[in-house]
């Protein structure tokens, strides 16, 4: 049966675009491609049947789209960014995906669900309780048929409701039901993204296994300057893209990588101590690359509050002393990677129970802990390649260079880091890679974008070696 028939039988274009929640446009295209979407099948099924014609579309139920089709469920909540979800929907079919809809009550205020049908071709999803899309699409289908979930733009309101759980609307049930990976990019005033329960919700659901795009540095909507725009459109999409490659290149499936990751804690008495703000984020994400391209890798990790890696055999320590332990243990490897942030120095002795306040001051003396990169570097099993991060706040390039040498390591990654630069606890990095005979000033990118250049460099590296 041709589609101009169905499209007589119901009453013409508008009566079909409007029990199909799409616009004339949306109908006019799969008029021209010769198939309907499949949650459109039921509908015209049911909409013939209640003017007594029966119908058999068994043969567009037949045409389904490419096997390596991946199904987006994409999350617009309600912000000012949600102008640019037309965009990224398109951009997302553009590079083969399927995305269908899903509109939160406040999302509909910046923009319609025809809007978003439209340039989707698919039915936009909106109300938890209609009775139609439950028995058409309910929230459980929705949430099995999506490979990946991407929220864009997420709201601080949205956020806070996933991480507690919350499940009051269509959108946060299909989060609690599904079991694909959940991609957040969240859009707000730089105010509420830095405040202390924002953060908290972010790290929360981190912990989980979601995962963040963004957001960006830069001037919002109300003035103020800071990290609250949603990704770039270009960025989500490439995110997007790398994350749902099928082909697992597991080019180091003979390889043993160490890293490291988080802060150490130096103990000055029972209750106090000292330490850095890193969170591990960067360390953590690079184990994780290597994982998936086959290594067997050992993370040894400060006190940290993420969710360990798959496939990766995590060591907890807490101080510098117990990080070299263990590192020295695991040898040999065939590549290290120093990312943690390790405290350069502690307390000569530890004080008994908890130093009392007596006077208006106190005096406490330091000795140097291990360094561990140096001692890995010039270690009787040193691993092949040996990488280094440096942490500074000043002349990124000159102190980059001085420990590269200092140490004897193979590549130095410097990052500027501090209060202004946002880099601890954040999704961005900036590096500067430093080898012997090369220094490369990256852009900003996030710390999932440095974990795989630095896993291409490490891929070159070999390449040549073996060569």
């Amino acid at each position: 049966m041709e589609i101009d028939k169905i499209i007589k039988l119901i009453g013409g274009y508008k009566a079909l675009s409007e029990i199909l929640n799409v616009s004339k446009s949306a109908i006019s295209n799969y008029k021209k491609r010769g198939k309907l979407p499949s949650y459109a099948i039921p509908i015209i099924v049911k909409e013939l049947k209640s003017k007594g014609i029966s119908i058999d579309l068994s043969e567009f139920t037949k045409v389904k789209q490419a096997t390596n089709t991946k199904t987006i469920l994409m999350i617009i909540c309600g912000g000012i960014s949600a102008y640019k979800s037309p965009e990224i929907i398109r951009r997302l079919k553009e590079s083969g995906f399927r995305v269908i809809p899903v509109i939160t009550k406040g999302g509909s205020k910046f923009i319609t669900p025809l809007t978003l049908s439209s340039v989707a071709e698919e039915k936009c999803y909106f109300d938890l309780f209609n009775l139609t899309d439950e028995s058409e699409m309910g929230h459980i289908k929705l949430a099995r048929i999506a490979d990946l979930i991407l929220i864009a733009p997420a709201s601080a309101n949205f956020i806070s409701k996933v991480a507690n759980g919350m499940s009051d609307d269509l959108a946060t049930t299909i989060i609690l039901a599904t079991k694909a990976p959940v991609y957040i990019c969240p859009a707000m005033n730089p105010s509420m993204w830095s405040n202390d329960i924002v953060k908290n919700n972010v790290q929360s659901l981190e912990y989980r296994g979601f995962q963040f795009i963004g957001p960006d540095e830069g001037l919002s909507a109300c003035g103020e300057f800071g990290y609250s725009r949603l990704s770039e459109t270009s960025n989500i999409i490439d995110f997007i893209k790398n994350k749902s490659n099928k082909q697992k290149v597991l080019d180091f499936k003979d390889k043993k990588v160490l890293v490291t990751a988080g802060p150490t804690i130096e103990a000055i008495d029972e209750v106090r101590y000292i330490s850095n703000h890193s969170s591990g984020k960067q360390g953590y994400l690079i184990a994780e690359e290597f994982a998936k391209h086959g290594a067997e890798v050992i993370l040894v990790s400060g006190p940290v509050s993420l969710k360990p890696p798959n496939k990766v055999n995590l060591y907890n320590v807490s101080t510098a002393d117990e990080m070299l332990e263990i590192c020295s243990k695991c040898l040999p490897v065939d590549i290290a990677v120093f990312v943690a942030a390790v405290a350069d120095w502690k307390v000569e002795k530890q004080y008994p129970g908890k130093i009392k306040k007596k006077n208006n001051s106190m005096t406490l003396n330091f000795e140097k802990n291990p360094d561990i990169l140096q001692y890995i570097s010039n270690h009787k099993m040193r691993p092949n390649l040996v990488v280094g991060f440096s942490a500074e706040t000043e002349k990124i390039e000159e102190n980059s260079r001085k420990k590269l040498i200092q140490k004897g390591c193979d590549w130095i990654l410097g990052n500027v880091v501090g209060k202004k630069t946002g880099v601890f606890g954040s999704d961005n990095n900036q590096i500067v890679f430093i080898s012997e005979k090369n220094i490369e000033k990256w852009p900003k990118l996030y710390k999932s974008e440095v974990a795989v250049k630095l896993l291409e460099k490490v891929r070159k590296h070999f390449k040549n070696y073996n060569d």
